[in-house]
């Protein structure tokens, strides 16, 4: 992070004075990890908990970013993709349940602990048969 920091800090300094505020904006994230990118390692890491409430990782992370972004940027662009009605309110319990998998985990509950305390809570056994077909 020391270098990181240093390195930005020599580009910016030498950078013209046109795109010296553009540089700070952009570097000022950069080196944090994508919120596609912590989703997809927690789906990894908790593959066997997470699995059965949501089955479809990459659709689950799409309509989560698209959401955030609409919600942050509001662009017309993104409204279209943005979670809306019981899809939203399906998305938020769904990332509930990942923020609970997450805090079980920290606990020490391994994957199949965490998946028998999941199944037997009303709320996210709904979301198994919100997926399931007919």
């Amino acid at each position: 992070m020391e270098e990181y920091n240093k390195l930005t800090t020599m580009l910016i300094a030498v950078a013209p004075g046109e795109y010296k505020e553009f540089l700070k904006d952009f570097f000022k994230y950069e080196n944090e990890v994508s919120l596609r990118k912590r989703l997809k390692e927690i789906y990894k890491m908790h593959k066997s908990a997470v699995e059965p409430f949501i089955p479809d990782r990459d659709e689950f992370i799409g309509l989560t970013l698209d959401t955030r972004n609409y919600l942050t940027h509001y662009g017309k662009d993104l409204e279209e993709k943005a979670a809306k009605g019981a899809e939203l309110f399906f998305l938020t319990t769904r990332l509930e349940l990942v923020i609970e998998i997450i805090f079980l985990s920290e606990i020490g509950f391994v994957d199949e602990d965490i998946k028998n305390v999941l199944d037997r809570h009303w709320l996210y056994l709904r979301l198994k048969k919100a997926d399931a077909p007919g």
